[in-house]
């Protein structure tokens, strides 16, 4: 509390001691943001110092995902043209090849496109051509792929139709189905028996990269006991985890592409070493900041989130989700 108080007054009183002296007593509030950010940075070192950054305990699993904790490497995403379906195909063979060790699987969760009615004649093309290319990985990598196809439903606040509420609706209703077996689905190719098994789903996005074995350590830290979310009766991870939220770091390719990349991503890449690094709500608060990216407990997230929220009503859900699941961040990995 005396962080979090800290943290706001001291910009505050900057701001004003700098409108005093400038006579312009009407600037305070153009410029308390900027010397908010100027000295968050400050405030955050001292706040943190002498505070042992957060590692948390995990399984010896060597890598390889068990039988018991079935896991679902989940790419949410809107469904590419058939001329550009090439590149999910190269997408998903790279994240098999540094994360297929045990039981896991990997999904490409799509949504159709925005439109003004609920389908068009270039669906059919679109979902015939990445049905083929989950067929062609499946037989080449002993069915290790599942696609899932949601249709349009009437987005009442956009006038158009659309996913249900996106990807936290895309989220949401897989989970739903995993628990439930009820379909609202357009598509579902793959193997519709592990779907049903998932225990732990790695939601990524459509450009996210999974260094090697990264999946199966976060499964680790998941199956720890100390780890593992206790649910109360109103709906909220009181115990545990409910999300284990991996580094994410900007790629050196990304990092270079503008200025403004380069700006804010500094030199970008992976660093040479798995350490563990602070972070301020994790080793203070003993919980972090959920950012979309990061593996799910399915069970937390279904009795916890499967009807909470009210529909189109809420733009940025993740954060909202991480509280309710209560989120670890997991710095070495």
């Amino acid at each position: 509390n005396i962080f979090l108080t800290l943290r706001f007054i001291i910009p505050l009183v900057v701001s004003v001691v700098v409108a005093f002296f400038s006579h312009v007593y009407w600037s305070i509030p153009i410029i308390y943001f900027p010397i908010f950010e100027i000295c968050r940075p400050v405030i955050d070192f001292f706040a943190t110092k002498g505070v042992k950054p957060t590692y948390l305990p995990r399984m010896e699993l060597n890598s390889f995902i068990p039988v018991s904790s079935p896991t679902l490497v989940t790419i949410s995403t809107l469904i590419p043209s058939p001329d550009k379906a090439h590149r999910m195909y190269k997408r998903l063979e790279q994240l098999y090849r540094t994360n297929c060790q045990g039981e896991i699987k990997f999904c490409v969760l799509c949504d159709l496109k925005e439109y003004s009615l609920p389908s068009k004649p270039e669906d059919s093309v679109s979902i015939n051509a990445i049905v083929r290319i989950i067929k062609s990985l499946n037989a080449k990598y002993n069915n290790k792929f599942i696609l899932v196809i949601r249709p349009r439903v009437e987005v009442k606040t956009q006038r158009a139709f659309a996913g249900y509420e996106r990807k936290r609706g895309a989220i949401t209703e897989l989970i739903r189905y995993i628990h439930t077996g009820v379909s609202p689905f357009r598509v579902i190719e793959g193997d519709r028996v592990f779907l049903r098994r998932v225990k732990y789903m790695l939601a990524l996005d459509s450009d996210t990269e999974l260094l090697m074995d990264t999946a199966a350590e976060m499964v680790a830290a998941a199956m720890h006991p100390l780890n593992v979310p206790v649910v109360s009766n109103n709906g909220r991870v009181t115990d545990g985890y409910g999300i284990i939220a991996p580094s994410v770091v900007t790629t050196l390719k990304s990092s270079a592409k503008t200025p403004f990349s380069v700006t804010m991503s500094g030199s970008g890449g992976v660093t040479t070493y798995d350490t563990v690094s602070g972070d301020i709500y994790q080793d203070l608060y003993g919980q972090s900041i959920f950012s979309g990216k990061g593996l799910i407990d399915t069970d937390a997230y279904y009795r916890c989130l499967d009807k909470t929220f009210p529909d189109e009503r809420i733009l940025s859900h993740d954060i909202l989700e991480g509280s309710y699941l209560k989120t670890a961040y997991m710095s070495d990995i």
